[in-house]
């Protein structure tokens, strides 16, 4: 009678709880580099404050002959990391009309063009805000008589979409980015045909301040 000695050896045996072992190190060591680089994308956010908000007196040129303009623009700071693709856009207007107050109804949101926004973007409404950057962007214009404004927007059309009407506007702005960061700023407007127009900063925040929140006038600071 023969008898079949078979040897296994040691190495046969760890081969493939080795590759198991290493599949898996790799397995994990992918899945925590994965929630470190969402984890760091929640830190790495912006955080935009507004400097100021003012009037400004230009010098412009057309079809050969010079005249003045005037320019309402805020000012904003990014304090935080870099804000990529920051498009501004009003979202809505709320004016008063005839002593009524209430949202623009034929109005959709429009891009407004950053100062020297061509600088950076052909387009003029599209640029990055480098951490502690300045930026200014462009709210609305109009003649040095005072007797009309306009969004700064390349939207034309139906004037319900640029026009701006004389007495309180409030203007709800929205600075999208690409990370999906939204800030929202909240302006007042006050002006009279023949008088110099002002701009005041109201609030800033990440949520969409309800309507009509300063429908009167008596409550807008």
């Amino acid at each position: 009678m023969y008898h079949h000695i078979i040897v296994i050896k040691k190495e046969s045996i760890w081969q493939p709880i080795e590759a198991i072992a290493t599949l898996l190190a790799v397995i994990v060591a992918l899945l925590i580099a994965t929630f470190q680089n969402k984890w760091l994308e929640k830190q790495r956010k912006s955080k935009i404050i507004i400097l100021n908000a003012k009037s400004f007196l230009q010098d412009q040129e057309k079809s050969g002959e010079s005249y003045k303009q005037i320019v309402m623009r805020i000012c904003v700071k990014n304090t935080g990391f870099e804000a990529m693709n920051v498009t501004a856009c009003i979202a809505q207007i709320e004016e008063k009309l005839n002593n009524h107050t209430g949202l623009r109804s034929n109005f959709l949101e429009v891009p407004l063009y950053w100062t020297h926004g061509f600088v950076y973007n052909k387009s003029g409404v599209l640029r990055n805000i480098q951490k502690n950057q300045i930026a200014y962007l462009d709210i609305c214009s109009g003649p040095s008589s005072y007797k009309s404004l306009e969004l700064s927007t390349p939207v034309g059309g139906n004037p319900d979409f640029r026009v701006l009407n004389p007495g309180l506007t409030i203007l709800t702005l929205a600075l999208y980015q690409k990370s999906g960061q939204t800030f929202y700023i909240t302006l007042k407007l006050m002006w009279k045909k023949g008088e110099r127009p002002t701009l005041k900063c109201l609030d800033l925040g990440n949520k969409l301040k309800p309507a009509f929140k300063y429908s009167d006038s008596s409550q807008v600071p």
